[in-house]
């Protein structure tokens, strides 16, 4: 073999594996995985979870579909809505809460959009999103908040209330209107 002809093969090797090697490419727009979606650790749909206390059911937490999550600490998601069902020692229910979307991570659940909370001792809570601790047993919310009851309504800014709502001071109260039978 000739020098000149070994040149030329290598060469040409070369180039080949070079051709070759630039025109293999990912497409990585297929292959990528988002780094910015959350991929949940489970999925729950229908999910139901009961509290008790001395063998006696005080909660009932209820949402259509539950995602739970772990990055820094464990948390839930529950972007379909829930209901929680507060009860008293006797089995009685005593107030009823309902969110379009909540969050739930340690002690604590943040719930928003068109949040209500009834109970027959003291009406009906309404407002945008609201804080709740299951440890101090309390309620809390900075945005607009309007409680009717049965003969008045209430309209502030703010609000702590035990968590069945059978106790609550408003922040700011900006109105208090009487509701007439009519």
């Amino acid at each position: 073999m000739s020098y000149k002809f070994l040149k030329k093969f290598i060469f040409g090797c070369t180039c080949f594996f070079a051709i070759i090697s630039f025109s293999c490419k990912n497409d990585l727009d297929k292959v990528r995985v988002d780094m910015g979606e959350k991929i949940p650790l489970a999925i729950t749909k229908n999910f139901i979870s009961l509290f008790s206390d001395s063998g006696k059911v005080i909660l009932k937490i209820e949402a259509p579909l539950r995602k739970d999550y772990m990055e820094d600490e464990f948390y839930s998601e529950l972007p379909e809505g829930i209901k929680v069902t507060f009860f008293d020692m006797n089995d009685k229910i005593i107030a009823n809460l309902t969110a379009d979307y909540a969050i739930i991570k340690g002690s604590g659940m943040f719930v928003q959009g068109h949040v209500r909370m009834k109970s027959k001792e003291n009406g009906l809570l309404s407002t945008e999103s609201l804080l709740w601790n299951s440890e101090k047993k309390e309620i809390t919310t900075i945005d607009a908040v309007e409680i009717r009851q049965e003969k008045k309504r209430i309209i502030g800014q703010g609000l702590w209330a035990k968590q069945d709502f059978s106790q609550y001071q408003m922040t700011v109260v900006t109105g208090t209107f009487p509701i007439s039978d009519n």
